[in-house]
């Protein structure tokens, strides 16, 4: 039986998720290319807070900002994706510290998991059908 994707994120939160993500991958994509040893690369968590400008922000608070719920969506996103078994929930207490686990992945696997999250949340273009009017029925009447 074939694991089902998570959910999407929601439209109000797509862009700034994905500006996140994207901003996650390039910093670990710029590790990489550094030759940055794997106990140097930043943790997945601080990096999503980072590029969501929340570096000085305590991402647990109980009234969160907007950029709080973009960190809380990519983080559940990324666990989602590695785990089709047992997604994430932004309801999970847990869900930033989780991010550990994904943290001890080899860079390159973080990278792909990252870039794959970045995709899936990218605005997608909305293409508009013009349709004729339906056709009256047989009399000619337009409809009540």
């Amino acid at each position: 039986m074939a694991m089902k994707l998570p959910e999407t994120v929601h439209s109000p939160y797509r862009a700034a998720v994905h500006k996140v993500l994207v901003g996650a991958r390039t910093q670990l994509r710029a590790c990489a290319d550094s030759g940055t040893s794997q106990g140097d690369v930043p943790g997945l968590e601080a990096l999503l807070a980072q590029e969501a400008g929340l570096a000085d922000t305590s991402l647990a608070d109980p009234q969160p900002r907007p950029g709080v719920w973009a960190v809380r969506e990519a983080a559940r996103l990324l666990l989602s994706y590695a785990d089709l078994e047992h997604p994430a929930r932004m309801t999970d207490s847990r869900l930033l510290s989780r991010l550990r686990t994904l943290d001890e992945l080899p860079l390159q696997r973080r990278i792909e998991l990252v870039a794959d999250a970045a995709e899936r949340t990218r605005a997608r273009s909305v293409t508009t059908v013009h349709l004729p009017p339906p056709p009256l029925p047989s009399g000619g009447q337009q409809p009540l």
